[in-house]
């Protein structure tokens, strides 16, 4: 049970570094995160500048990356 816990610390602790590392690579890239669209979207707001590159990588780069992440942890930590 506890090696188990100790798995799935570890699996969220690289799930969280790789999250951030890839925020810290688009944010290079001046691609949007989601945090900035949904604080366009607070105020009811469609971000005007917002590119197909954003969307693209909303809807479709993010969820594949971070499931490869979760994949990657999975195979190395359980």
């Amino acid at each position: 049970m506890i090696t188990f816990l100790v798995s799935l610390f570890y699996a969220g602790t690289f799930l969280l570094v790789c999250a951030i590392a890839v925020n810290a690579v688009i944010k290079y890239f001046n691609i949007m995160n989601w945090y900035e669209l949904l604080n366009h979207l607070k105020i009811r707001k469609w971000p005007k500048n917002i590119k197909f590159i954003d969307i693209v990588w909303l809807f479709a780069g993010y969820p594949l990356t971070l499931g490869f992440v979760v994949y990657l942890a999975q195979k190395f930590f359980f």
